[in-house]
C-alpha cells in the first residue's frame, strides 16, 4: 500500500501516527489511500473528536467584508468546520447554496438584490433540511417571521458567541437525523430458518 498524503497526514498528526503495528489502546483508521493509521479509542478532546468525523462545510452570507472575515474566525478555529464559500448579496448566497450544498448556512438580513429572509425560503425550496442561521443586528425586528421563511436559528450579532454555539447544536442535531435515517434504510435482519428435522425410519417399518 502507499503512502498517506502528507496533507492528510497532517491533519490527523495530533491524533494518529502512522503504522501497521497496533499501539496499545488505539484503534484502527483508514487513510484516503488505504494504509492504516492508529488513533485514540476515546478522543480526549474536540481536536481529537473531529479526526473522527468528515469536515462539516457553511456557507456564509454578509455584504460586509469585516463581518465575513469575523465569521470566517470563528468558524476556522472550531475543528472540524470549514467556510465552504461566502456570499455579499441574497441571490449569490442561493446560487452558492444551490450549489455548494453545505451542511449549514449563515445569513445575514440586510443584504443588497435580496435580504436574508427571501434568501432563506429561496434556499429552502432547494435544500429543504439545511440549517439557516440568521446572524444580524435586525434580530428583534425580523423574530416574527425567521420561522416563517425556514430561518433555524436567530442570532443577534451584538452575541458573537453565540454563533457558535448554535453552529454546533445545529450540526450536531444534523448527524443525529442523518443516523437515524441510514438506521431506517437498513434491511430488515435475516431470521434464522428453523432447523431441519431429519427422520429416521428403521428398515423393519414404514413411515406411517
Amino acid at each position: 500500500m502507499g503512502q498517506a498524503p502528507v496533507s492528510w497526514l497532517a491533519a490527523h498528526k495530533h491524533t494518529c501516527t502512522s503504522t501497521t503495528n497496533r499501539p496499545p489502546k488505539q484503534i484502527r483508521l483508514d487513510t484516503p489511500t488505504g494504509n492504516p493509521v492508529w488513533c485514540p479509542t476515546k478522543a480526549s478532546n474536540s481536536f481529537e473528536r473531529a479526526a473522527y468525523l468528515p469536515v462539516k462545510r457553511i456557507l456564509i452570507a454578509d455584504d460586509h467584508e469585516s463581518v465575513l472575515r469575523r465569521i470566517r474566525g470563528m468558524i476556522g478555529s472550531q475543528p472540524g468546520w470549514e467556510v465552504c464559500g461566502d456570499a455579499v448579496t441574497g441571490r449569490e448566497a442561493v446560487t452558492k447554496a444551490a450549489e455548494l450544498k453545505p451542511d449549514l448556512v449563515v445569513l445575514d438580513f440586510a443584504m443588497p438584490h435580496m435580504d436574508g429572509l427571501k434568501a432563506a425560503s429561496a434556499i429552502k425550496a432547494v435544500l429543504p433540511r439545511i440549517p439557516i442561521v440568521m446572524f444580524t443586528m435586525y434580530s428583534a425586528a425580523v423574530a416574527h417571521e425567521a420561522e416563517r421563511h425556514g430561518i433555524t436559528r436567530l442570532i443577534d450579532k451584538a452575541k458573537s458567541g453565540a454563533l457558535v454555539r448554535a453552529i454546533e447544536e445545529l450540526l450536531g442535531t444534523q448527524e443525529q437525523e442523518v443516523e437515524q435515517d441510514a438506521q431506517k434504510t437498513l434491511p430488515p435482519p435475516m431470521l434464522d430458518a428453523p432447523p431441519k428435522t431429519e427422520i429416521i425410519v428403521p428398515a423393519n417399518r414404514k413411515a406411517s
